[in-house]
Order: C-alpha cells, then structure tokens, then sequence
C-alpha cells in the first residue's frame, strides 16, 4: 500500500512523462512544418484521490520547460513510438519534406511563345515580305527663278507597285539581340505618267529603291528601331522635257521608328528619317549637270505611318502613307538657269499583301538552363 507521499511522487512523475512528451512531439512537428501553426492538446492527467492536490498543466509545462528530458521520458516516448522510431504524423511529415522537388522541364517552343505572347503581344516577326500597290502625289516648284524657263511640275496621281522584304536571319533560331538584326529591302516602278510637251505628250518614268540595315529592339508590345540605307529616287521624262529637269536623288537614309503591337493581329508604325543627297544627278538633262544647277546641294526629310492587320496564320494586309520632301539649294549653283532654290515633294499612299513568318526558338536564344 503506497503512502500518501509515494502517491503524490507517482502522480507528478506521470504528469513529467506526459508533458515531455507533448513537448517533444511539438518540438519535432515545429522542425518538420514550419509554415503550420502549432495546436497544442491539454494533457491527459490522472485524476487524484480524494485529499490529494490536482496537477496543474501550468506546473508541469514550466518544469519540462527549464529541465532536460528525463531518462523515464525518453524512456516513455520510444515505447508510444511504433517500429520505425517516430510517430505516424511525424513520418508523413520527414516523407512529405524529403521528396525531392520536381526537375526543371524544358518547356517547348510552343508553350514559350504563348507566355510570351501573353506577356508581351505577338512577337516581333522573322520575315516580312510584301507586294504594294500605291499612288505617287508629285509636286516639284521652284523660288525666285531669275534666268532660263523652269515651270512647276505636278502629278496626282501616278500608279506606282513595288516589293518590300525585311529579313532577320536569327530570330528564325533563338531570341536574343542577334533575331533583331536584320537587312531590309524596297523597289518601287512607277507608270502611267504623261504630261503635255513642245511636241506633244511626254511620258514619266519614276522609281526609288532602299539597300540597308534595321535593329529591332523589342520592349514588350513596344518595339523602337532605327536603320540605316542607302537609296535612290529618279523621276525622268522620255522625251525630254527641258522646262522640268530629271532627278535621280542618290542618298543615306537615316531612320528610326517603331512599331506598337495594339492586339495579336493589328499593330501600328510609325517612323522618320534625314536623308542626305550624296547626288542629284548629273548626266545631260538631270537637275545637277551642267544645264541646270551643277553646284547644287540638297537633302531630304521623311515620315510614313501605317496600320498593319494579321488576316490569316502568315498572311496580312498593310497599308500606310509615305511622305519625302527634297529640299534644293540652288542659290549659288550656276548653270543656264538661276533660282534661289526649289522643293521637290512625293506623297505616296498605299496598300500592300504581306507574308509574315514569326520567329522560333527558345528565348534568350537558347534552352533553359
């Protein structure tokens, strides 16, 4: 028969071993989740005899709390503990933490482009070629003409088909700088054009062609660029017309511009360029040969808008509007004829069927890492 005094150590031993091992458990659900909040169950206590004072949780709780676990505890906790050594959450929980996270995938080009799309709009394209059909408005008008016979010379309207072609080799493999560097080509063939001469009508024969370089570079929906080309715009007349000299403008065109992507099929473009006149030209009966204004200096400045609409997978229709004015400096130029300069203006509106090849290829230019 125990005493009163071995009854009350029993109890608080038992109180220890229960309250350690809560602890315990704690301690271990704490490591192994620490995202989850700790739920804590009121400890099972034997209820005393009558005449014995009632274990507190608070006591146990702060002895556990400021003492190592006893031997008897660990003693306790291995026998609660199955065959493996840990508790059944407590396993699930080392299971669950262990389980190694899954490989990087390399996801495919397909899956790339649609976030990027959803990122950023349609990605700028590989390949743009196109045929266009537009209207060359001519106006070229002369200040302060002092010698000879020069008249102003107009055309509204003269049919003009041309082709165009952007081409960046790259962005047909991979994404980085290198898919926005591309070359560009244009050739315009004007016909149609007469006009009244000393003998009777003279036709028109206009055309200009671009040779050069474009770099994209893409922010989003939002794609500035700039170029740089070399070009040429001739309008002549068959037979000659002596009032109204010929021109073959040569030039370096300088431009920058950019593109907006509005939605996945329309997109707006704007640009501008200085295009200065390395010569007009100079053979018998052009501006700068020695009939008219040898000396002659001249450059020329650019704008051109247009609206692009993706109708079908690769193929689209755009059209736009052209603005270039030559500006002549003729003031000290000698020659038969004498002027204090002239402006020589072509407003072309168009319309043109393209074919648009997206680029392909991993971003960055190459497989995730």
């Amino acid at each position: 028969m125990l005493s009163l005094r071995q009854r009350i150590l029993l109890l608080l031993v038992t109180a220890l071993l229960i309250a350690g091992q809560g602890s315990a458990l704690a301690r271990r659900k704490k490591k192994h989740r620490p995202s989850r909040a700790r739920h804590s169950a009121p400890a099972k206590t034997t209820a005393p005899e009558a005449g014995e004072p009632a274990a507190t949780e608070e006591e146990p709780a702060a002895e556990t709390k400021s003492a190592p676990e006893s031997a008897p505890a660990r003693a306790a906790e291995s026998e609660a503990a199955p065959a493996g050594g840990e508790a059944p959450g407590d396993q699930a929980s080392a299971d669950e933490d262990e389980t190694p996270p899954p490989a990087k995938r390399h996801l495919p080009a397909a899956a790339k482009e649609a976030a990027a799309d959803a990122a950023g709009g349609r990605l700028p394209p590989a390949l743009e070629a196109g045929i266009r059909l537009g209207g060359v408005y001519r106006r070229l008008s002369w200040t302060q003409v002092s010698s000879g016979t020069l008249i102003p010379f107009s055309v509204s309207p003269g049919l003009e088909a041309g082709l165009r072609l952007e081409f960046y080799p790259a962005a047909l493999v991979g994404r980085d700088f290198s898919a926005n560097v591309g070359a560009l080509v244009a050739f315009d063939r004007g016909f149609g054009v007469t006009t009244p001469g000393p003998s009777g009508n003279v036709s028109g024969i206009f055309e200009d062609f671009l040779l050069g370089f474009k770099v994209r570079f893409p922010i989003g929906r939002f794609v500035p660029y700039g170029s740089i080309a070399y070009g040429g715009q001739a309008f002549l007349f068959s037979p000659r017309l002596p009032a109204v000299p010929s021109v073959f403008y040569t030039f370096v065109r300088l431009a920058a511009g950019a593109r907006l992507q509005l939605t996945d099929a329309v997109d707006l473009d704007v640009g501008a360029g200085y295009l200065p006149v390395v010569d007009a030209g100079k053979q018998s009966g052009y501006v700068q040969s020695t009939d008219y204004f040898p000396t002659m200096s001249s450059y020329a400045l650019e704008a051109t808008g247009s609206v692009g609409v993706r109708i079908a997978s690769v193929f689209g229709i755009r059209g736009g509007v052209d603005f270039r004015q030559f500006a002549l400096n003729t003031s000290n130029a000698g020659g038969m004829f004498a002027a204090q300069g002239g402006t020589d203006r072509f407003v072309t509106p168009w319309l043109m069927l393209e074919i648009v090849v997206d680029g392909a290829g991993p971003l960055g230019g190459g497989p995730e890492d």
